[in-house]
């Protein structure tokens, strides 16, 4: 009977050792599984404090560039109109100068041809006398 209770007590203990470390093992495993799933909580809300921060920053940000962009724009277009409104100046100072040198080559044709005008006109006379 003692070797019959020692047999069970035997028994007993090892499966009492076999379920403790059955637990053990479910117990890390558990444990490794906690710990990578803190992990990712931990990830997924510093992301999400990211892009909040990111988020609330976003409109001043967007202002900001807005602006830069309209002063840029702004600036290239005021060098654009001041290169415009010289050329057309230069254009029309170009235009102006050539009608007074035709002007003046007109000029000087006409008197010219009262010069020669003159001149048969006495020619006419002395060739009448």
């Amino acid at each position: 009977m003692q070797q019959k209770r020692k047999k069970e007590s035997d028994e007993y203990e090892l499966k009492k050792s076999q379920l403790e470390a059955e637990i053990k093992e479910k117990k890390l495993v558990f444990e490794k599984e906690y710990a990578e799933r803190e992990k990712a909580i931990a990830e997924k809300e510093q992301e999400y404090a990211t892009l909040k921060k990111a988020f609330d920053h976003f409109p001043a940000e967007l202002e900001k560039a807005i602006q830069q962009a309209k002063t840029e724009l702004e600036g290239k277009l005021s060098i654009e109109f001041k290169h415009q409104t010289e050329l057309k100046s230069k254009e029309t100072e170009g235009i102006l100068q050539l009608r007074d040198l035709q002007i003046a080559t007109l000029e000087n044709k006409i008197k010219e041809m009262e010069v020669q005008g003159k001149i048969l006109g006495q020619k006419a006379e002395t060739a009448n006398q």
